[in-house]
This record gives structure tokens, C-alpha cells and sequence, in this order.
């Protein structure tokens, strides 16, 4: 999520028609064509017997995918290449070589598909390479391994060698055949009744299956929690009534190697499937006693489960959110003719003679009108100079702001065009080495006749506190690479040594206004997403001490804001920076939402001191040289975020009787989705 406060003001180009083609596709072969039209003749016995039918991991590119309406009605139906991501094996397991998909067993773990798949026809070849092996692939799994097995929930559909029976004797026993004739069984909480039960499991009821060094055949149909499984050319096994539904397909390596060949995918359209029966979306980090972002799907900023929310009204046309998506998809398709955007375009020349170095100009310095060459500049507090224009501020603002729609707007439609332009923005400005940022702000907010730089620069870099959860969006996608992952970790680990270890870095965290909790946010995010659990911590325990006792009072009023000549823009910016941290707090287990200072100061009350002034109910008593109507955008999202974080449904209401609201401002309605009553998930801190 990028806060409105942490985005910049950029002119943009007139709307245009939002594109409703999303993904871009390639030629299917037409034996893919002529298997999946026979399956459909099983797909309409099954629907005619229900009641209703309707760390940055690896990834890499093996199989197709087309949609059941390109089968029927397009003619020569078109694909898309599947990806898949590793979960918890690592690079070694995973091999494209040739028209096959090496999995060579170890550690034992999964890959899993980029996205979820609900209803869909799966045709897959596999062959054992060694006596006894044990694989298989995990249908409507939410991919997250299991603490003592590394292996998810789901449905498996098991692939076993002939030989697994006789190495698995116990006590001169064999187990029963029909562990290696592709039985179908429910795991990790997820129930199924299967059609010719053994136990919990169901088996074939044909032994069909090939040894070591041959190539079975699977043909699955996988229906509103009813599978039916073909092996080797003959429908023999199939089970109903899964408690799950709709999510991840996973490639399971357990022990042996394995190889893969032809695995394509038809997907149907949707059936009535409710959010109980939906696997959690899964595109974060894998370890939750080394990450905290564990059970927030990756993410910093956004709460993943109303991101979910919002994609499951855009997926049923729900009114209510539709404008704020079609509004992203049209700055999507804006930012797509944008950029890319370098440090190289500037024609200043920085001190250090680097064009590389980033150069700001201090936003409220003008020339001196009183001397021949306007220097020593002087400070005119509230009144923007358009010199800064001439600067690499802009450019970086408007590259943060494409890169958020951009990858927002892939996370709701899968449109592959959005993601390979925000990552090659991103590449444009931190990786190539022709235009890249050096990761450093030596010359931020300069101030000509008086300083090179100064510590307040570091201010115009708070959007890249949101990169991470941008890059999170992305995952997935055949732009997003760990390669390219990596790059931008390794420039923001020096750009993080830079912010916390350098004088202006030191000066800016000694601030006690706007700029410190600014700084605060940015680094304690950058800490988070690089993982160094010691930086992040430090930060956040500092904030109450350091941040609300110094810059609020008990009433709520922040009095260096208040100084300012736009002193409401102020003192939103600066709770907006404090709701972040609230945020960040609440992923370190650090409580900056429900702390209350020695003198009654708490986050809560800054919100509450802007409150009526914002609605109208007041008259603002303080200065304010811009328009009112610029904040009350950022004050419908601090209002939403207040309502999800405290739990109570005056901030809703506050929300509503925001006046002059754009009905544009996507970003407010897809992460705080409003509920029709008070929300049942509020946290409902004190």
C-alpha cells in the first residue's frame, strides 16, 4: 500500500479507456485442443450430478494454460505459459530440460502455481526414475507446508512406483496395492468422501499404473470439490465433497526424482465456492519463526485477508467496489505508456559529478530576490518553487506511483503487461547500470547558497517503504524473477546501511516532527522486508518514547505541524506516518496502536484532534494556505485504517461525511473495503 501522504503530485495525461484485455497469449498446440474435448463430455456427467455447477523463492516457466471458453468458442484456442514458485525446496530441485520438468526429490517440499485455479481440467505425464519413488500434485492447496512434514493441505493426487509396496514392508508386510495406483485423499484438514474408499483415501478400481523409466498418464477433472481422475487412458477413481475448493495446484518432491512432461491446464468458469472453501492466497515468505510477515501472506502494509476480500467482490461485479477498480485499471493502462524514468534525465549536475547521485531541491527555497544571483536561497514555508522539476524528485515520485498501480493492478487482473513495466521501472531506477540511483541521498532537498544536501531529503524516498508490498503484488509473474528480486534487495540493504550509519542520516532520525516518523517508517520497512529482526525492532520500541510522547499532545494536536503555514496537510501527513507504524508495530508484535503516554498521548487521539475539522463540523483555527479539499482523500484512508485498527464504527461514519472524496481514489476502497456494518474482523485495540 502506498498512503496517500507517500505519494507525489504528478500531472497526468487525459484518462483513457480502461483496456479489458488482460493477458497476453500464445499459440496453443492443437493436441492440447483435441485431449481436453473429450474430458468435457466427463465434465457434463459430473455437473449433471450436483446440485449446483457453476525469501525470494525460485520460479520457473513449464506447462499451459488456456481457458474453457478459448476451447469452445474461439476456434484455435490460444495458451499461456504456467509458472510456478518455489515454496521450501531450493534452486536444485527444480530443472527445465528440454520439453520436461526435472524434480530431483530433495529436500522434500513443494512448487507451486502462480495463482490459484477453482475448476479445470489437468492432463500431466510423469515417470519414476527410481524404484519405490513418491511424488504427486496438490489440488486447491493453499501451499503453506506443514511444520513436521513440509508438505501442504489440499487434495493429492498421488504418484507412486510400483515398487513403493515392496520397500515400505513393515513387519513382512506389504501395504496395499492400491497406495501405487493413484489414489486420491484429502490432507492437512482438508475432508473429501471418496468414491471407492480405503479409509479416509479412495482407491482405483483398476490397477493401471507403468514402473520405473515409463511415462503415466494423468487426466484430472476437478469440479466444485469433485475430482475424477483418468489413468492411463481409463476414468478409475474420483471423490466429492472437498471441504476446499478453490487454490494453489503444488508439484510435490518427495525423496526421488520425478519427471514431468506436457502438463496443461483448461480452466472452467467459477462455480458457487464461499471464502470457507477458498484456500488462503500464499505469496509471502516461508518461515515463521524467521519472518513476521508470515501470516500477513508477505505483505507490510496491506492486511491480506481484506485484499482478498476486495478481489472476491471485483470477481462477483459487486458495485459497490467496481468504480475503484476500474479506476486502477485506467492509471494502469495510463502508466503503461509512462517511463521509464532514470536520475540519468536530470541536466544538473550533482557536486560529486556523478548524474548517478540523486538531487533534490529543498521544496519551499526560493532565489532571493534582494541579491544579483538569487543566492543565498530563502525559505518561503507552505509555497512549493517549480524548480523542483528540474530535479530527479518528480521523477522518482511518478516511477513510486506507476510502479504501485502497476503492480496493483496485476495482483486483480493477471495481466502480465502490467508486471513486466512496473519491474522494468524498477530495474530502470535501482539495477541497470547505465541508469541506476546510487543508493544514497547525499544531495536531497539541496538548498542553493547554503547546503549540498541536507538530512530532510530523506523524506522523498518514504514511497519506498511501499516497494516491498509492490514487489510482493508481482510475485508470481514471469517479470518478477529472484534474480531481479535479489538486485533490488541487495541496492536497498546499502541504501538502508546508508539511512541509519550516515550524518544526514542521523540528523533526520533526530528530528521531532513529520520528517522523523517519516524516517522511522521508511527504515523500520526497509528493515522488515531485508529481514534484519534486530534494526526493526529497535525501531519500532523507540516510536512511543521517541514519537508519540515527543510529537503529540494529550488532546491529541501535534504542535510542530501546527507551526507549519499548511499546518492541517501537516498534521494528516504526519498521523498518516504514525498509522504506518501502527501497521509496522503490529506485524513486530510491538503495540504503537494501543499505547496511551504518560500525559494521555496516543495515535488514537491524533486522529480524533483532526476529526471534526475534517468532516466539516468545525472550522480549521490554524493555518492553511492550500485548499482543505486536497487532504480529505488522505483523511477517508487514516478514517478506514482507524475503523479496521480500533474496531469502531465512528470512523466509518467519519469516513462517510468526508465532503469532495474522489470517487477515483482506488487504493482507499480496495484495501479498506467498507463493510455494511461494523467489521467482524476489527481488531478492537484499546
Amino acid at each position: 500500500m502506498l498512503t496517500r501522504s507517500a505519494k507525489y503530485t504528478i500531472a497526468r495525461k487525459p484518462d483513457k479507456k480502461a483496456d479489458s484485455t488482460m493477458a497476453h497469449h500464445c499459440t496453443m498446440k492443437k493436441s492440447f485442443y483435441l485431449t481436453v474435448i473429450p474430458l468435457s463430455i466427463i465434465l457434463l456427467m459430473i455437473c449433471s450430478e450436483m446440485a449446483y455447477a457453476q525469501p525470494s523463492p525460485l520460479t520457473f516457466s513449464f506447462g499451459e494454460a488456456t481457458s474453457w471458453e478459448e476451447v469452445i468458442f474461439e476456434g484455435e484456442a490460444s495458451s499461456t505459459s504456467l509458472q510456478w514458485i518455489d515454496v521450501n525446496t531450493s534452486d536444485s530441485t527444480w530443472a527445465v530440460v528440454g520439453d520436461e520438468l526435472v524434480c530431483y526429490g530433495n529436500p522434500i517440499g513443494v512448487a507451486r502455481s502462480a495463482k490459484q485455479y477453482e475448476n479445470f481440467m489437468l492432463h500431466v505425464e510423469w515417470k519414476h526414475m527410481e524404484p519405490g519413488g513418491n511424488s504427486g500434485i496438490f489440488a486447491w492447496s493453499s501451499a503453506i507446508p506443514g511444520e513436521e512434514n513440509r508438505l501442504p493441505d489440499g487434495v493429492e493426487i498421488q504418484m507412486l512406483e510400483l515398487d513403493w509396496v515392496n520397500l515400505n514392508q513393515r513387519n513382512g508386510e506389504k501395504p496395499p496395492i492400491a497406495y501405487v495406483q493413484g489414489e486420491l485423499f484429502g490432507v492437512g484438514g482438508v475432508e473429501t468422501e471418496p468414491d471407492n474408499p480405503r479409509g479416509t483415501r479412495s482407491k482405483s478400481i483398476e490397477h493401471r499404473a507403468k514402473g520405473k523409466g515409463e511415462w503415466n498418464t494423468y487426466d484430472v477433472v476437478c469440479v466444485d470439490g469433485v475430482i475424477k481422475l483418468s489413468f492411463n487412458g481409463k476414468f478409475v477413481n474420483g471423490l466429492s465433497h472437498a471441504t476446499q475448493k478453490k487454490g494453489y495446484l503444488c508439484l510435490e518432491s518427495e525423496g526421488a526424482e520425478i519427471h514431468f512432461r506436457n502438463l496443461k491446464i483448461v480452466e472452467l468458469p467459477p462455480g458457487v465456492t464461499s471464502a470457507e472453501q477458498t484456500a488462503p492466497e500464499f505469496t509471502g515468505s516461508l518461515n515463521p519463526s524467521a519472518d513476521p510477515l508470515q501470516k500477513n501472506q508477505g505483505f507490510i502494509f496491506p492486511e491480506y485477508h481484506l485484499l482478498a476480500q476486495s478481489k472476491q467482490a471485483i470477481d462477483h461485479q459487486d458495485p459497490s467496489i467496481m468504480p475503484a477498480f476500474k479506476a486502477l485499471i485506467r492509471e494502469a493502462d495510463e502508466a503503461l505508456e509512462e517511463g521509464p524514468f532514470t536520475v540519468m534525465d536530470k541536466s544538473y549536475i550533482p557536486p560529486g559529478g556523478d548524474k548517478h547521485d540523486y538531487v533534490s531541491l529543498g521544496r519551499y527555497w526560493w532565489p532571493d530576490p534582494n541579491t544579483p544571483d538569487g543566492l543565498p536561497y530563502i525559505r518561503r514555508d507552505g509555497e512549493t518553487n517549480p524548480q523542483i522539476a528540474d530535479f530527479d524528485r518528480n521523477r522518482l515520485g511518478q516511477m513510486l506511483n506507476n510502479v504501485q498501480t502497476l503492480s496493483l493492478g496485476y495482483y486483480f487482473t493477471g495481466n502480465q503487461a502490467y508486471a513486466n513495466h512496473a519491474v522494468r521501472l524498477m530495474k530502470t531506477w535501482f539495477l541497470n547500470p547505465e541508469t541506476k540511483m546510487n543508493p544514497h541521498l547525499k544531495y536531497g532537498q539541496h538548498v542553493p547558497g547554503r547546503e549540498e544536501g541536507r538530512g530532510y531529503g530523506i523524506i522523498d524516498t518514504r514511497g519506498f517503504a511501499h516497494l516491498p508490498d509492490a514487489i510482493n503484488f508481482l510475485r508470481g509473474s514471469e517479470a518478477c524473477t529472484s534474480q531481479f528480486e535479489q538486485g533490488i534487495k541487495d541496492w536497498f540493504g546499502q541504501y538502508l546501511d546508508w539511512l541509519w550509519n550516515s550524518q544526514l542520516g542521523q540528523d533526520e532520525r533526530g528530528r521531532f516532527n513529520n520528517h522523523g516518523t517519516s524516517y522511522d517508517m521508511q527504515t523500520a520497512a526497509l528493515a522488515l522486508y531485508l529481514n534484519k529482526q534486530d534494526l526493526y525492532r529497535q525501531i519500532l520500541e523507540s516510536v512511543p518514547a521517541n514519537r508519540i510522547n515527543q510529537q503529540i499532545e494529550a488532546d491529541g494536536s501535534q504542535p510542530l505541524e501546527l507551526e507549519r503555514t499548511r499546518a492541517f496537510s501537516y498534521s494528516a501527513i504526519n498521523t498518516d506516518f504514525f498509522l504506518a507504524l501502527g501497521i509496522l508495530g503490529e506485524r513486530a508484535g510491538t503495540p504503537i496502536f494501543g499505547y496511551v503516554g504518560p500525559e494521555g498521548q496516543s495515535v488514537k487521539k491524533a486522529v480524533d484532534f483532526l476529526a471534526p475539522y475534517a468532516t466539516g463540523q468545525e472550522d480549521w483555527p490554524y493555518q492553511q494556505i492550500s485548499p482543505m479539499a486536497a487532504v480529505y482523500q488522505q483523511m477517508g484512508q487514516l478514517f478506514r485504517q482507524a475503523a479496521y485498527y480500533y474496531g469502531q464504527e465512528v470512523y466509518w461514519e467519519r469516513a462517510r461525511q468526508l465532503p469532495g472524496q474522489s470517487p477515483d481514489d482506488y487504493e482507499t476502497e480496495l484495501f479498506y473495503p467498507r463493510p455494511e456494518e461494523q467489521p467482524s474482523h476489527a481488531k478492537k485495540l484499546p
